[in-house]
């Protein structure tokens, strides 16, 4: 992925190729429509029975749309040539889309980013390709209408409690085994939407959880991790891998529920049975609509 340094820069990365736009580089930053704008509102109102007015129902946001608007302007045939052959590239793959991260000077995130498909790209061939010079325009569908911060923050605690089994006969002293800090993560979502998140943990733990303290509301996974084994929960899937590739979905306790982090400060808490030294990381950005 190319890097993105200055105001009026963007990167636009997919499968097959990169490419940096804007200031300092020779294709120029034009327009870029549909970044601030509201996402279309998907609603479910329905009308009153032989009564004027409606039954509101929540919005929900559809897909944004950003069309960025580019001029190219090379000092050589060859080099008009490259730019044009690398902004096919970076746009070109239907299946993986593309990543957008972008630098402006009044965005609250500073550099921000998106994913997207692209579903349109212009660039007429017209008399001005003899000067070196040409309008490229695309257009990115993102199926997730937020915004969010290009950095992508983390962090990592232990457990709150750590409790390992009991043998019998009891021997006195009793050992409780393990080790553990306090367990909380203060989450802090600069933006002004709810974010989706994603949990590393590392065993070795039994039954983890992880746990919303704000409203109360956890993800408890009744499985055995052991040392070197790992369980992934994803939210904006809610999909849940131990070891990177077996499904654990199933595994879920009844009444468990996924939450987003909200704008502001989420304490979360990790806990679990233990007798060693499990670990949670949590990843997520910052996001906005």
């Amino acid at each position: 992925m190319t890097v993105v340094t200055a105001n009026y820069q963007i990167s636009l990365t997919g499968l097959y190729g990169s490419l940096l736009t804007g200031a300092g580089t020779e294709i120029e930053f034009v327009e870029l429509d549909g970044l601030e704008d509201l996402p279309d509102v998907r609603n479910f109102d329905r009308a009153r029975a032989f009564k004027h007015g409606f039954f509101l129902s929540p919005d929900l946001y559809g897909k944004r749309v950003i069309t960025y608007t580019m001029q190219i302007t090379a000092k050589t045939e060859a080099a008009f040539r490259a730019y044009v052959d690398q902004l096919a590239a970076a746009t070109s793959d239907p299946q993986n889309g593309i990543v957008m991260v972008g630098q402006l000077p009044f965005h609250p995130f500073g550099q921000w980013q998106v994913t997207g498909q692209v579903r349109k790209r212009s660039l007429p061939i017209e008399e001005r390709f003899a000067l070196l010079k040409g309008t490229a325009v695309i257009q990115v569908e993102c199926s997730d209408a937020r915004v969010y911060s290009a950095v992508l923050h983390s962090a990592t605690s232990g457990v709150t409690t750590s409790v390992g089994g009991l043998t019998l006969p009891l021997t006195m002293p009793l050992d409780l085994g393990g080790t553990g800090d306090s367990g909380l993560i203060s989450v802090v979502n600069a933006g002004s939407f709810p974010t989706p998140w994603s949990a590393l943990i590392n065993g070795p733990i039994t039954n983890p959880s992880i746990e919303n303290v704000a409203t109360g509301d956890s993800l408890v996974v009744q499985t055995a991790l052991g040392v070197g084994d790992t369980l992934l929960l994803d939210s904006a899937t809610e999909q849940i891998l131990a070891n990177g590739t077996a499904s654990r979905y199933g595994a879920l306790l009844t009444g468990s529920a996924w939450w987003d982090f909200v704008p502001g400060v989420t304490p979360i808490r990790f806990t679990g049975t233990t007798a060693g030294t499990p670990q949670l990381t949590l990843s997520w950005r910052d996001a906005r609509v």
